[in-house]
């Protein structure tokens, strides 16, 4: 009883952890339309940003951040470092599909 309790009271940390080891803990999810224009705006250079939009447009069609990883053609190392710059730029490369966006925008 006394680890069910100690358990969830920790429920927080261990889901951030493991959202953030999965490389999903990112503020929000937006359209790919979004997503690129958020990219264009960004204040990284010219190089950076054409590897941050092939990854959004190749996460379209892919259900996992290691199939998008592997059909981009980035080095690992690299990859990861963009995940980074999603990151920090607030928003997953995995996109909304553009139909349920809106709906989910509309929702909200």
């Amino acid at each position: 009883e006394e680890q069910l309790i100690e358990l969830f009271e920790k429920r927080e940390t261990i889901m951030d952890k493991f959202l953030h080891r999965l490389h999903q803990d990112y503020a929000a999810l937006v359209t790919k339309e979004e997503a690129l224009a958020r990219i264009e705006r960004s204040v990284y250079r010219k190089q950076t940003k054409k590897k941050l939009r092939r990854i959004v447009k190749k996460a379209d069609g892919c259900k996992s951040l290691a199939a998008v990883q592997r059909e981009s053609r980035i080095k690992k190392s690299d990859f990861m470092k963009m995940l980074d710059r999603f990151s920090r730029m607030g928003f997953s490369p995995l996109v909304l599909p553009d139909s349920s966006g809106q709906k989910m925008l509309d929702w909200i």
